[in-house]
């Protein structure tokens, strides 16, 4: 039961005795956490010092314009906390009857701007209700009766009700924006998270670098990225990332940055991984301001696009063979047309001379000239077997062979000695490679496969080393040479020219017909190569050309291997 509420002589005594009220009132609330504290000890203050037996507190949500009851008494007198009390009906009671000294009916203070109009019911205005407003707004309602213990209630008790409501309003609001800034920073922390989340798993590498190049931060994707810790990365010079190639070139457009327009440069670099592998990267890098005044910091993304640039690569050379075996078709339809019609007209050259020359005595000048016209004819011959070859209609009979015979064979054969004789500046050396496995093949095309190289290799030479190394190659993906080479095993013939170079047009086009005794200018038919690779081709082979550094060459043939 309430206690009995102190009767003060005069206003001043009661307002005095109100803000020792609120002042109790404001330490219990200064302990509460929650709306629902800060009501609970508001409720026994409005009981025991303003003299009113029921209490109920009502919050008002301003974007849904509704009304939630919070806590307050039961019909009882006892405390409750009750959230979804309606109050329309917390004050339809009946009994709820108020009435002034001169007995005129008692009007609720802000009543018609502070419910909705059907709250307008029997007994609603013999309660007390006083709204709650903080700053303009309306947060809530405080709802009390005298209904158990029978007493009037006076203008004062509305008074006092007032004076503490504007208090309780603005502890709720207070308690209210409290709770939304705390709802604002867990977002803000949530956000956060998220935004380190992806930060350290965004697939690039992101950098802060100041202005001396030294790294700031970096994700999580861009210490993997590289091999480190991002710990091991914070404090680093940048430079330690990049190829030893491109560091100065670009730590000097990356200080040019600063003085330029504001904007996003984009720069190629080739980034360098603990374990020394080299990624090609694409680099985007801005200007910002340091978040803790320590000056301006580049922002750099760093995007890998080692593969990108490899299947660009792959295709432009895929673009390049298919023009090339274009233009080597056309040629070897051509020279499959004319080779039947030489062959026609040789025929007279190489048998008439050996009739003729019998009317001559031998060591005149009409023999020797006849001599002449049939090794020339001879000669014609063979240019026209290569160009049947290089139109494939040679006919092969395939058995398994080891490379190693043929290799040995050809070097002792009677064309590399008239070479070498030719040559004496060009040193052959022979470098078996062991038993590297059996190839499907024609001996004595493969023969003339190596003998066409080596003479090559010699006219292109003039003076240096042919080094021919035979070994067996396992390739577990596709290799892009001057074929695409597919995945197999392999025996392998590889010539190394050692003093030898070639140009890009060179390397491109060294095996179309012609192109080495016309654009090369190095004698010879013109034809070797492009016989050679006609072969190898019949063969099922590769055939791959690399120019090296120091003035060498390598040409390999890719022969797939049989067992047997």
């Amino acid at each position: 039961m309430p206690a009995k509420r102190p009767e003060p002589a005069d206003a001043e005594r009661r307002i005095a005795h109100l803000y020792a009220v609120i002042a109790e009132c404001a330490l219990r609330i200064a302990k509460s956490s929650d709306l629902e504290s800060i009501l609970e000890a508001a409720v026994p203050v409005i009981r025991e010092h303003i003299g009113l037996d029921r209490v109920g507190f009502f919050l008002y949500d301003e974007v849904s314009s509704s009304w939630t009851g919070v806590y307050g008494t039961d019909e009882q007198g006892d405390l409750v906390s009750e959230k979804d009390l309606d109050i329309t009906a917390n004050l339809a009671h009946p009994l709820h009857c108020i009435e002034r000294e001169e007995g005129s009916e008692y009007f609720i203070e802000d009543y018609e701007n502070t419910f909705p109009d059907d709250a307008r019911m029997k007994g609603v205005k013999e309660n007390f209700v006083v709204a709650l407003r903080a700053r303009g707004r309306l947060v809530g309602a405080i709802t009390c009766d005298n209904l158990l213990t029978g007493r009037q209630l006076t203008e004062a008790h509305r008074e006092d009700l007032k004076t503490f409501g504007q208090y309780i309003a603005m502890a709720i609001e207070n308690r209210r924006l409290l709770q939304d800034l705390e709802n604002m920073n867990k977002d803000l922390l949530n956000s956060e998270a998220r935004y380190m989340d992806l930060f350290d798993n965004a697939p690039d590498s992101y950098f802060l670098i100041d202005a001396k190049g030294n790294i700031r931060s970096a994700n999580r994707w861009a210490a993997g990225k590289v091999q480190f810790r991002q710990e091991e990365l914070v404090g680093s010079p940048f430079k330690m990332l990049v190829h030893p190639g491109d560091a100065e070139k670009f730590m000097s457009k990356l200080n040019g940055v600063l003085s330029g327009p504001r904007g996003v440069y984009e720069i190629p670099v080739r980034q360098v991984r603990r374990d020394g592998i080299v990624l090609e990267v694409n680099v985007r890098v801005s200007v910002q301001e340091s978040r803790d005044g320590g000056g301006e910091l580049f922002r750099v993304i760093c995007r890998d696009i080692t593969e990108q640039r490899a299947a660009e690569r792959r295709e432009k050379e895929l673009r390049q063979q298919l023009a090339r075996n274009d233009r080597l078709a056309s040629l070897a339809n051509l020279a499959g047309g004319v080779a039947p019609d030489l062959n026609n007209i040789l025929s007279p050259l190489i048998a008439y001379p050996d009739l003729i020359m019998a009317s001559f005595e031998k060591g005149s000048a009409e023999y020797k000239d006849l001599i002449a016209i049939k090794e020339a004819a001879k000669r014609a011959v063979t240019i026209v077997g290569d160009l049947l070859s290089l139109a494939g209609q040679g006919r092969y009979e395939l058995q398994p062979l080891d490379l190693n015979d043929i290799v040995a064979e050809v070097l002792s054969c009677p064309e590399i000695e008239e070479t070498m004789q030719m040559h004496p500046a060009v040193r052959i050396l022979h470098r078996e490679g062991g038993m590297i496995g059996f190839v499907p093949g024609s001996a004595a095309n493969l023969r003339q496969a190596i003998i066409n190289t080596v003479r090559v290799a010699c006219l292109v030479l003039r003076k240096g080393e042919v080094s021919i190394t035979l070994e067996k190659a396992s390739l577990a993906k596709e290799r892009i040479g001057y074929n695409a080479i597919p995945p197999g095993a392999y025996a392998v013939t590889r010539f190394d020219l050692l003093g030898a170079s070639l140009t890009d047009e060179d390397r491109e086009r060294i095996f179309e017909p012609f192109y080495t005794k016309i654009k090369m200018n190095i004698g010879g038919t013109g034809l070797e190569l492009s016989n050679a690779r006609a072969i190898i081709k019949d063969h099922h082979g590769f055939i791959d050309v690399v120019t090296k550094k120091r003035d060498s060459v390598m040409i390999a043939y890719y022969l797939p291997v049989v067992s047997g």
